[in-house]
This record gives C-alpha cells, structure tokens and sequence, in this order.
C-alpha cells in the first residue's frame, strides 16, 4: 500500500514541490572564489559545494527560500487552513538555531526549534501539534512516528538525501485532514533531491 493508494483513498494529501536554483559564491580554502549556479548541470563535487553553500545561513539562498515558504504558510491559512503549520528540516543544530533565528526576523514570530541536546524537545513538538504558532525547525527529531497533521509547508534544508529519509520527511507532510488541502515541500534545485521528487510524483 504506498503513496499513490493512499492518494487514491484520501488518506494523504497531494504534495507540492517547488525547487529553487540560485547562484551560489564560496571561497576554497586556497582562497579562491567559485560561483555556481543551483539547478545547472555541474560535477558532483561543485553540485556538493553549491548545495552547501545555498544552505548556509549567512548567505542569501535561505532567508529568501524561507521567505518564500513563509508567504506560501500565509497564504494557505488566509485560505481556510488557519492552523497551517511549516517545518523546516536542517543539517545540524548549528543551522537549525540560525534558521530559528531567521524565521523570527521574517515573521516577526519565534519560531520553535527542536534539537536532541533539548531534554524539553519531546514536550516543544507535543505543544507544537495542538498550538498555533505557525514554525519549527528540527534536524532529525521528527521522523517517523511524530505525527503533526498541521503541517504543510516544509524546507527540505538539509543534505541528507537517501530516499528513506526523504520519504519520511515528505512524510511529515502529507496527513490529509479535509478534502482540498496540499502540502508544498520547498526544496534546493539539486538533481539528487529533484530525482526523488519526481519519483514521489510519478
């Protein structure tokens, strides 16, 4: 019984992704400066670079990405689904609080993190699921077995890219509640994670 039956039943919403490219600029520890654009064919190595790069927080890929999930996040709850709920999936709890920090700029609401070093992290998401607040941030604390049927805006902003653990991240995701309702998963435009994306729509 996979996706698509369950899609056919009603039991999952529809998933939508969006993937964003972007150029991207770093410096090698030999000092020189590389630029490379996300979603154009390059090696594995400068793809890695790139998608690294995109994912830090100092730079300007992901406060624009997550500026962009949070209009989406707007957007569906003035549509009706007022609980809506994002989640953002990051590398490293490094990053996680960064994104944290982001969010709370762009929405000028804190956003809740939960990393494992956090002996409350269990209670933050049992809170999270049946509150209003509108963003997490998590590395690998919401996996399989937590369930938030709110969520439904995500960013896949992590380099793990096994196809179990994209298909439990997407999973977070598409719990369907009412008829009507979609998941939009925002996803860095590399060809690893646009290969698992396809496969998931197909």
């Amino acid at each position: 019984y996979g996706y698509a039956d369950a899609l056919a039943d009603g039991v999952v919403r529809p998933v939508i992704f969006l993937a964003y490219s972007g150029e991207t600029r770093w410096r090698t520890n030999a000092g020189d400066e590389l630029a490379a654009r996300l979603g154009e064919p390059l090696t594995k190595d400068l793809t890695a670079q790139a998608w690294r790069t995109a994912l830090d927080p100092r730079g300007e890929w992901i406060p624009q990405v997550l500026r962009a999930a949070d209009a989406r996040l707007r957007r569906l709850r003035q549509d009706g689904m007022t609980d809506a709920a994002g989640l953002v999936i990051a590398s490293d709890q490094q990053a996680a609080r960064a994104y944290g920090r982001l969010l709370g700029q762009i929405t000028k609401e804190p956003a809740v993190v939960v990393v494992s070093d956090d002996a409350t992290a269990s209670n933050k998401i049992a809170e999270f699921t049946h509150s209003q607040q509108r963003w997490l941030v998590a590395v690998r604390m919401v996996s399989e077995g937590v369930d938030i049927p709110r969520l439904a805006v995500g960013v896949y902003a992590t380099n793990a890219a096994t196809p179990l653990y994209f298909a439990q991240a997407v999973g977070r995701f598409v719990r369907a509640r009412r008829p009507g309702e979609t998941a939009s998963i925002f996803l860095p435009s590399v060809p690893v994670l646009l290969e698992l994306a396809a496969e998931l729509e197909r």
